[in-house]
């Protein structure tokens, strides 16, 4: 007990400008936005400029393509989907930050797959725009090993 107050008093508060939570916070508002198909809400934190790298690695030769943001907006949703976050590397420097996050994604509570959730963001004007989002598209037998979440998250329930 006494080494974890040691080890908690020893963490530097951060420093001046650290805004990583609000980062965070707009990376999951955003995949909470894109799982229901609020284009509005998701739309508002992208830059106009936004594009959307997959990296599809579930089949024998890897397939990678690139998005623009009505692409994504107007992407057509079936079933009750799913996508919780396994545990976030947020980096900030400034005006520009990385995410970095785990998931696995379901469709009516059948995992599909799973992969890694990428975001760059730039602080425009005040507020955090994402100007990339990519993300891998990984075999269920690797979910383990990138620490993908191993159930769906009913508090995160999609029409």
């Amino acid at each position: 007990m006494l080494s974890l107050l040691v080890a908690a008093i020893s963490v530097p508060p951060p420093p001046p400008g650290d805004d990583r939570s609000a980062i965070l916070a707009t990376v999951t508002e955003v995949l909470d936005a894109l799982m229901v198909g609020d284009a509005e809400t998701a739309r508002a934190h992208f830059a106009p400029e936004a594009i959307f790298p997959i990296v599809d690695a579930r089949g024998a030769e890897t397939r990678v393509v690139t998005l623009d943001l009505d692409a994504v907006l107007g992407f057509e949703r079936e079933g009750l989907h799913q996508e919780p976050l396994g545990i976030p590397t947020v980096f900030q420097d400034g005006a520009l930050a990385q995410v970095w996050v785990p998931y696995s994604f379901w469709v009516d509570g059948v995992k599909q797959h799973c992969g890694i959730d990428n975001a760059t963001l730039v602080e425009q004007d005040g507020e955090w725009k994402i100007t990339q989002m990519a993300f891998t598209m990984n075999s269920l037998d690797t979910c383990d090993a990138l620490g993908a979440p191993t159930v769906a998250n009913p508090d995160k329930v999609t029409p």
